[in-house]
Protein backbone atom coordinates (compact mmCIF):
# COMPACT_ATOMS: atom_id res chain seq x y z
CA UNK A 1 0.00 0.00 0.00
CA UNK A 2 2.80 2.53 1.00
CA UNK A 3 4.95 1.70 -2.46
CA UNK A 4 1.90 2.67 -4.37
CA UNK A 5 0.93 5.89 -2.57
CA UNK A 6 4.95 6.73 -3.61
CA UNK A 7 4.17 5.55 -7.13
CA UNK A 8 1.00 7.92 -7.00
CA UNK A 9 2.80 10.92 -5.64
CA UNK A 10 6.03 10.26 -8.17
CA UNK A 11 3.19 10.23 -10.89
CA UNK A 12 1.71 13.16 -9.91
CA UNK A 13 4.64 15.44 -9.58
CA UNK A 14 6.02 14.57 -13.20
CA UNK A 15 2.53 15.98 -14.72
CA UNK A 16 2.76 18.76 -12.35
CA UNK A 17 6.74 19.52 -13.54
CA UNK A 18 5.71 18.94 -17.18
CA UNK A 19 3.00 21.75 -16.99
CA UNK A 20 4.98 23.87 -15.46
CA UNK A 21 7.91 23.15 -17.96
CA UNK A 22 5.63 24.08 -20.92
CA UNK A 23 4.44 27.15 -19.24
CA UNK A 24 7.59 28.46 -18.41
CA UNK A 25 8.47 27.74 -22.36
CA UNK A 26 5.28 28.80 -24.16
CA UNK A 27 5.50 32.81 -21.81
CA UNK A 28 9.43 33.09 -23.10
CA UNK A 29 8.08 32.43 -26.56
CA UNK A 30 5.49 34.09 -26.48
CA UNK A 31 7.04 37.64 -24.77
CA UNK A 32 5.30 37.96 -21.91
CA UNK A 33 8.01 39.53 -19.68
CA UNK A 34 9.56 38.88 -16.14
CA UNK A 35 8.08 39.59 -12.79
CA UNK A 36 6.58 38.17 -10.66
CA UNK A 37 4.55 34.74 -11.23
CA UNK A 38 1.68 36.23 -11.42
CA UNK A 39 2.64 38.98 -13.76
CA UNK A 40 0.41 40.19 -16.89
CA UNK A 41 1.07 36.92 -19.89
CA UNK A 42 -1.07 36.74 -22.47
CA UNK A 43 -4.21 34.07 -22.22
CA UNK A 44 -2.80 31.47 -24.76
CA UNK A 45 0.34 30.78 -22.50
CA UNK A 46 -0.82 29.45 -19.17
CA UNK A 47 -1.10 30.94 -15.96
CA UNK A 48 2.17 31.30 -13.59
CA UNK A 49 2.85 28.49 -10.69
CA UNK A 50 4.33 29.43 -6.97
CA UNK A 51 6.31 26.42 -5.72
CA UNK A 52 6.09 25.64 -2.21
CA UNK A 53 7.95 22.39 -0.25
CA UNK A 54 6.07 20.40 2.60
CA UNK A 55 7.97 17.93 4.68
CA UNK A 56 6.62 14.21 4.21
CA UNK A 57 7.42 11.39 6.47
CA UNK A 58 8.76 8.59 3.68
CA UNK A 59 9.63 4.86 4.62
CA UNK A 60 12.35 2.73 3.28
CA UNK A 61 13.00 -1.12 3.65
CA UNK A 62 17.17 -2.00 3.90
CA UNK A 63 18.07 -5.67 3.71
CA UNK A 64 19.70 -6.86 7.30
CA UNK A 65 21.28 -10.14 7.99
CA UNK A 66 20.75 -12.27 10.66
CA UNK A 67 20.97 -15.55 12.85
CA UNK A 68 18.90 -17.52 13.69
CA UNK A 69 19.24 -21.11 15.27
CA UNK A 70 17.36 -24.56 14.05
CA UNK A 71 16.97 -27.61 15.19
CA UNK A 72 18.36 -30.11 12.57
CA UNK A 73 18.35 -33.86 12.96
CA UNK A 74 21.27 -36.13 11.80
CA UNK A 75 22.36 -39.46 11.52
CA UNK A 76 25.62 -41.11 13.08
CA UNK A 77 26.96 -43.87 12.57
CA UNK A 78 28.50 -46.58 15.54
CA UNK A 79 30.28 -49.91 14.54
CA UNK A 80 30.35 -53.26 16.42
CA UNK A 81 32.41 -56.24 15.22
CA UNK A 82 31.33 -59.72 15.77
CA UNK A 83 33.21 -63.07 15.04
CA UNK A 84 31.90 -64.79 11.73
CA UNK A 85 33.24 -68.82 11.74
CA UNK A 86 34.53 -69.61 8.24
CA UNK A 87 36.21 -72.72 6.66
CA UNK A 88 39.53 -71.98 4.71
CA UNK A 89 41.76 -74.30 2.22
CA UNK A 90 45.38 -74.13 3.49
CA UNK A 91 48.04 -74.75 0.05
CA UNK A 92 51.02 -76.83 1.03
CA UNK A 93 53.80 -76.64 -1.32
CA UNK A 94 55.78 -79.22 -3.03
CA UNK A 95 58.93 -79.01 -4.66
CA UNK A 96 60.13 -80.67 -8.13
CA UNK A 97 62.55 -80.67 -10.56
CA UNK A 98 61.01 -79.80 -14.14
CA UNK A 99 63.27 -80.02 -17.62
CA UNK A 100 62.53 -77.13 -19.85
CA UNK A 101 64.44 -74.42 -22.06
CA UNK A 102 65.65 -71.48 -21.06
CA UNK A 103 66.48 -68.43 -23.92
CA UNK A 104 70.30 -66.96 -23.34
CA UNK A 105 71.71 -64.68 -25.43
CA UNK A 106 74.79 -64.55 -27.48
CA UNK A 107 77.19 -61.26 -28.53
CA UNK A 108 78.14 -61.03 -32.27
CA UNK A 109 79.96 -58.14 -34.18
CA UNK A 110 78.28 -55.91 -36.72
CA UNK A 111 79.50 -53.41 -39.19
CA UNK A 112 78.13 -49.83 -38.38
CA UNK A 113 79.18 -45.95 -40.03
CA UNK A 114 79.28 -44.00 -37.21
CA UNK A 115 79.95 -39.96 -37.00
CA UNK A 116 82.88 -38.90 -35.08
CA UNK A 117 83.21 -35.12 -33.87
CA UNK A 118 86.72 -34.06 -34.58
CA UNK A 119 88.21 -30.96 -32.71
CA UNK A 120 90.36 -28.46 -33.89
CA UNK A 121 92.10 -25.81 -32.03
CA UNK A 122 92.67 -22.52 -32.72
CA UNK A 123 94.42 -18.98 -30.97
CA UNK A 124 92.18 -16.02 -30.14
CA UNK A 125 93.26 -12.81 -28.96
CA UNK A 126 91.24 -11.82 -25.79
CA UNK A 127 91.40 -10.21 -22.40
CA UNK A 128 91.63 -11.40 -19.38
CA UNK A 129 91.67 -10.45 -16.01
CA UNK A 130 94.29 -11.33 -13.66
CA UNK A 131 94.79 -10.37 -9.57
CA UNK A 132 98.06 -8.94 -8.21
CA UNK A 133 98.60 -9.55 -4.76
CA UNK A 134 99.82 -7.38 -1.76
CA UNK A 135 101.21 -7.75 1.89
CA UNK A 136 99.03 -6.11 4.35
CA UNK A 137 99.72 -6.21 8.25
CA UNK A 138 97.27 -8.25 10.25
CA UNK A 139 96.59 -9.44 13.82
CA UNK A 140 95.45 -13.29 14.63
CA UNK A 141 95.18 -15.32 17.38
CA UNK A 142 96.93 -19.05 16.82
CA UNK A 143 95.72 -22.05 18.67
CA UNK A 144 98.26 -24.08 20.74
CA UNK A 145 97.95 -27.40 20.95
CA UNK A 146 99.91 -29.05 24.21
CA UNK A 147 99.22 -32.79 24.29
CA UNK A 148 99.62 -34.67 27.97
CA UNK A 149 99.07 -38.58 29.17
CA UNK A 150 95.71 -39.14 31.34
CA UNK A 151 95.34 -42.42 32.55
CA UNK A 152 92.05 -44.28 32.01
CA UNK A 153 90.29 -47.55 31.72
CA UNK A 154 87.85 -48.25 28.17
CA UNK A 155 85.74 -51.37 27.55
CA UNK A 156 86.75 -54.23 25.46
CA UNK A 157 84.17 -56.60 24.10
CA UNK A 158 85.56 -60.11 23.67
CA UNK A 159 83.50 -62.73 21.44
CA UNK A 160 82.45 -66.29 22.06
CA UNK A 161 79.88 -68.84 19.90
CA UNK A 162 77.18 -70.08 22.09
CA UNK A 163 74.90 -72.76 21.05
CA UNK A 164 71.17 -71.66 20.86
CA UNK A 165 67.94 -73.22 19.21
CA UNK A 166 65.65 -70.88 17.31
CA UNK A 167 62.44 -71.04 15.44
CA UNK A 168 61.92 -70.58 11.86
CA UNK A 169 58.85 -69.20 10.64
CA UNK A 170 57.70 -70.68 6.91
CA UNK A 171 55.08 -69.01 5.33
CA UNK A 172 52.28 -70.15 3.23
CA UNK A 173 50.05 -68.77 1.19
CA UNK A 174 46.28 -70.05 -0.33
CA UNK A 175 43.19 -68.12 -1.73
CA UNK A 176 40.81 -67.82 0.85
CA UNK A 177 36.46 -66.41 -0.44
CA UNK A 178 35.18 -63.93 2.29
CA UNK A 179 31.95 -62.61 3.28
CA UNK A 180 32.82 -58.68 2.75
CA UNK A 181 29.77 -56.33 3.62
CA UNK A 182 30.63 -52.94 1.64
CA UNK A 183 28.53 -49.55 1.66
CA UNK A 184 26.65 -47.60 -1.54
CA UNK A 185 25.72 -44.10 -0.94
CA UNK A 186 21.88 -44.39 -2.27
CA UNK A 187 20.35 -40.45 -2.79
CA UNK A 188 17.20 -39.32 -1.47
CA UNK A 189 15.56 -36.30 -2.65
CA UNK A 190 13.63 -33.86 -0.77
CA UNK A 191 12.25 -30.64 -1.35
CA UNK A 192 13.02 -27.39 1.00
CA UNK A 193 11.91 -23.76 0.66
CA UNK A 194 14.91 -21.58 0.73
CA UNK A 195 14.91 -17.74 0.75
CA UNK A 196 17.32 -15.25 -0.96
CA UNK A 197 17.26 -11.55 -1.77
CA UNK A 198 16.08 -10.15 -5.08
CA UNK A 199 16.49 -6.73 -6.38
CA UNK A 200 13.55 -4.98 -7.25
CA UNK A 201 13.00 -1.77 -9.06
CA UNK A 202 11.58 0.72 -7.34
CA UNK A 203 9.84 4.13 -8.51
CA UNK A 204 11.50 7.37 -6.52
CA UNK A 205 10.92 11.19 -6.75
CA UNK A 206 13.65 13.70 -6.62
CA UNK A 207 12.81 16.92 -3.75
CA UNK A 208 14.80 19.18 -5.50
CA UNK A 209 13.79 18.80 -8.97
CA UNK A 210 10.43 16.66 -8.62
CA UNK A 211 11.95 14.15 -11.54
CA UNK A 212 11.65 10.19 -10.83
CA UNK A 213 14.72 7.95 -11.22
CA UNK A 214 14.55 4.26 -11.10
CA UNK A 215 16.24 2.64 -8.13
CA UNK A 216 16.60 -0.99 -6.88
CA UNK A 217 15.73 -2.44 -3.58
CA UNK A 218 16.29 -5.75 -1.78
CA UNK A 219 12.94 -8.27 -1.54
CA UNK A 220 13.20 -11.69 -0.34
CA UNK A 221 11.96 -14.09 -2.70
CA UNK A 222 11.21 -17.73 -1.25
CA UNK A 223 11.56 -20.47 -3.61
CA UNK A 224 11.27 -24.62 -3.72
CA UNK A 225 14.95 -25.98 -3.67
CA UNK A 226 15.36 -29.91 -4.55
CA UNK A 227 17.99 -31.40 -2.71
CA UNK A 228 19.76 -35.02 -2.63
CA UNK A 229 21.06 -36.69 0.43
CA UNK A 230 23.21 -39.32 0.32
CA UNK A 231 22.49 -42.56 2.48
CA UNK A 232 24.73 -45.53 3.61
CA UNK A 233 23.10 -49.20 2.16
CA UNK A 234 25.37 -52.20 3.21
CA UNK A 235 25.81 -54.84 0.65
CA UNK A 236 26.73 -57.62 1.29
CA UNK A 237 29.59 -59.85 -1.29
CA UNK A 238 32.04 -62.40 -1.52
CA UNK A 239 36.30 -61.93 -2.32
CA UNK A 240 38.68 -64.01 -2.37
CA UNK A 241 41.94 -62.93 -0.32
CA UNK A 242 45.26 -64.18 -0.08
CA UNK A 243 45.57 -65.92 3.30
CA UNK A 244 49.53 -66.51 4.44
CA UNK A 245 49.45 -69.21 7.50
CA UNK A 246 52.93 -69.78 9.17
CA UNK A 247 54.45 -72.95 10.39
CA UNK A 248 57.06 -72.73 12.89
CA UNK A 249 59.98 -75.60 12.80
CA UNK A 250 62.69 -75.63 15.70
CA UNK A 251 66.34 -75.75 14.37
CA UNK A 252 69.58 -75.88 16.21
CA UNK A 253 72.51 -72.97 15.53
CA UNK A 254 74.97 -70.87 17.57
CA UNK A 255 74.72 -67.03 18.19
CA UNK A 256 78.15 -64.92 19.06
CA UNK A 257 77.84 -63.13 22.51
CA UNK A 258 80.08 -60.02 23.46
CA UNK A 259 81.77 -60.53 27.02
CA UNK A 260 82.51 -56.47 28.12
CA UNK A 261 86.31 -56.47 29.80
CA UNK A 262 87.44 -53.42 31.67
CA UNK A 263 91.59 -52.39 30.61
CA UNK A 264 93.52 -50.00 32.25
CA UNK A 265 94.85 -47.44 29.40
CA UNK A 266 96.84 -44.36 29.03
CA UNK A 267 95.04 -41.77 26.29
CA UNK A 268 96.74 -38.58 25.23
CA UNK A 269 94.95 -35.75 25.42
CA UNK A 270 95.20 -32.40 23.73
CA UNK A 271 94.50 -28.70 25.38
CA UNK A 272 94.99 -25.77 23.70
CA UNK A 273 95.91 -22.48 24.48
CA UNK A 274 95.00 -19.04 22.23
CA UNK A 275 98.03 -17.05 21.44
CA UNK A 276 97.96 -13.71 19.58
CA UNK A 277 100.77 -13.05 16.99
CA UNK A 278 101.20 -9.81 13.76
CA UNK A 279 100.95 -11.81 10.36
CA UNK A 280 100.34 -10.24 7.07
CA UNK A 281 97.82 -11.06 4.55
CA UNK A 282 97.49 -11.28 0.92
CA UNK A 283 94.69 -8.70 -1.20
CA UNK A 284 94.13 -9.18 -4.84
CA UNK A 285 93.79 -6.65 -6.87
CA UNK A 286 92.15 -7.26 -10.16
CA UNK A 287 94.57 -6.25 -13.58
CA UNK A 288 92.85 -6.25 -17.30
CA UNK A 289 96.10 -8.34 -19.50
CA UNK A 290 95.47 -8.61 -23.04
CA UNK A 291 95.78 -12.57 -24.10
CA UNK A 292 95.44 -15.13 -26.41
CA UNK A 293 93.59 -18.22 -25.58
CA UNK A 294 92.98 -21.55 -27.53
CA UNK A 295 89.05 -21.85 -29.12
CA UNK A 296 88.12 -25.52 -29.74
CA UNK A 297 86.20 -25.70 -32.97
CA UNK A 298 84.45 -29.30 -33.98
CA UNK A 299 83.92 -30.85 -37.41
CA UNK A 300 82.00 -34.11 -37.72
CA UNK A 301 83.47 -37.16 -39.49
CA UNK A 302 81.85 -40.39 -40.26
CA UNK A 303 84.25 -43.40 -39.83
CA UNK A 304 83.41 -46.90 -40.09
CA UNK A 305 83.33 -49.54 -37.16
CA UNK A 306 81.52 -53.03 -35.22
CA UNK A 307 78.89 -53.03 -32.91
CA UNK A 308 77.92 -55.59 -30.76
CA UNK A 309 74.35 -57.27 -30.99
CA UNK A 310 72.95 -59.65 -29.05
CA UNK A 311 71.49 -63.37 -30.32
CA UNK A 312 68.68 -65.31 -28.59
CA UNK A 313 69.96 -69.01 -28.25
CA UNK A 314 67.43 -71.97 -26.44
CA UNK A 315 69.30 -73.82 -24.11
CA UNK A 316 67.79 -76.56 -22.20
CA UNK A 317 67.84 -76.52 -18.35
CA UNK A 318 65.86 -78.18 -15.19
CA UNK A 319 63.91 -75.52 -13.06
CA UNK A 320 62.01 -76.40 -9.71
CA UNK A 321 58.26 -76.18 -10.07
CA UNK A 322 55.99 -75.91 -7.06
CA UNK A 323 52.72 -78.17 -6.53
CA UNK A 324 50.65 -77.43 -4.08
CA UNK A 325 48.04 -79.74 -1.86
CA UNK A 326 44.67 -78.05 -0.58
CA UNK A 327 43.80 -78.76 3.05
CA UNK A 328 40.79 -77.76 4.81
CA UNK A 329 40.88 -75.78 8.24
CA UNK A 330 38.36 -73.85 10.28
CA UNK A 331 39.21 -70.10 11.55
CA UNK A 332 36.99 -66.88 11.97
CA UNK A 333 37.01 -63.48 10.86
CA UNK A 334 35.94 -60.05 12.12
CA UNK A 335 32.75 -58.69 10.25
CA UNK A 336 31.90 -55.19 11.14
CA UNK A 337 27.81 -54.16 11.52
CA UNK A 338 26.57 -50.58 11.55
CA UNK A 339 24.27 -49.29 14.59
CA UNK A 340 22.35 -46.26 12.96
CA UNK A 341 21.19 -43.74 15.56
CA UNK A 342 18.95 -39.93 15.01
CA UNK A 343 20.16 -37.02 16.83
CA UNK A 344 18.65 -33.47 16.89
CA UNK A 345 21.42 -30.66 17.42
CA UNK A 346 21.22 -26.71 16.70
CA UNK A 347 22.35 -25.34 13.99
CA UNK A 348 22.93 -21.39 13.15
CA UNK A 349 21.04 -20.38 9.96
CA UNK A 350 21.38 -16.76 8.17
CA UNK A 351 18.40 -14.95 6.65
CA UNK A 352 17.61 -11.95 5.47
CA UNK A 353 15.07 -9.59 7.07
CA UNK A 354 13.98 -6.44 5.83
CA UNK A 355 14.00 -3.77 8.53
CA UNK A 356 11.63 0.41 8.06
CA UNK A 357 14.02 3.40 7.95
CA UNK A 358 11.90 6.28 8.28
CA UNK A 359 13.15 9.78 6.71
CA UNK A 360 12.07 12.83 6.15
CA UNK A 361 12.16 14.60 2.31
CA UNK A 362 10.81 17.54 0.95
CA UNK A 363 8.36 17.59 -1.41
CA UNK A 364 7.22 20.52 -3.97
CA UNK A 365 3.53 21.82 -4.19
CA UNK A 366 2.86 24.01 -7.28
CA UNK A 367 0.13 26.31 -7.13
CA UNK A 368 -1.44 28.47 -10.15
CA UNK A 369 -1.60 31.89 -9.95
CA UNK A 370 -4.26 32.92 -12.21
CA UNK A 371 -7.27 30.67 -14.02
CA UNK A 372 -5.99 29.00 -17.03
CA UNK A 373 -7.31 30.71 -20.24
CA UNK A 374 -8.18 28.75 -23.30
CA UNK A 375 -5.38 29.10 -25.53
CA UNK A 376 -5.89 29.55 -29.11
CA UNK A 377 -3.06 28.79 -30.81
CA UNK A 378 0.61 27.33 -29.96
CA UNK A 379 2.75 30.69 -28.90
CA UNK A 380 4.85 30.77 -31.49
CA UNK A 381 7.38 33.02 -31.99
Amino acid sequence: MKRLLVLGMAAALCTIMTTSQAQAFGKHRGGGGGGDCCGSAPAYCGPAMTVSYVQQQVTNYQPVMKTKTVNTEITKVSYTTKKVPYEYTECVPTWKDVPTTVTQYQTKQVPVEYTECVPTWKDVATTVTQYQTKQVPVEYTVCVPTWKDVATTVTQYQTKQVPVEYTECVPTWKDVVQNVTTYQSVPKTFVENVSYCQSVPVCCVDPCTGCTYTVCQKQMVTVPVTRTVYQCVAVPSKVTVKVCEYSYVKKQGFTTQCVPVQVPTTVKVCEYANVKKQGFTTQCVPVQVPTTVKVCEYSYVKKQGFTTQCVPVQVPTTVKVCENAFVKKQGFYNVSEPVYTKETVPVQQSYCDWVAVTTTVNVPVYTPCAPVASAPAPCYP
